[in-house]
């Protein structure tokens, strides 16, 4: 039961965390954008109305969300695998830990 904990504790986390990423992106690349529609909108408009220029970033959100769950769900299982399943590690929480012999000292 503790695995399972741990494992949708981990997935939530790395999804979180590519949430915020791709948030941070987002907003890395709107903010050039906002500044030259702000101080010259007929200049950059591009011909776009306001409530195009706002479908766009819409869009662009909702493209931006779905991209980082996928990325979460992805990293999120394969560093789980590589962590803990591939290398034999117990989840850290657990309170199981692993028996030190004179061949794991030596390492």
């Amino acid at each position: 039961m503790k695995k399972k904990l741990h494992f949708y504790v981990y997935l939530a986390l790395s999804i979180l965390l590519w949430v915020l990423i791709g948030m941070i992106i987002h907003f890395l690349l709107e903010m050039p954008v906002l500044y030259f529609l702000g101080s010259d909108y007929h200049k950059y408009s591009l011909g776009q109305s306001f409530s195009q220029w706002m479908g766009l970033h819409t869009f662009m959100t909702v493209i931006v969300w779905l991209a980082s769950i996928v990325w979460g769900v992805y990293f999120g299982l394969y560093w789980y695998e590589r962590i803990y399943l591939k290398s034999g590690k117990t989840p850290v929480f657990t309170g199981k830990t692993k028996k030190r012999t004179a061949k794991t000292k030596q390492k």
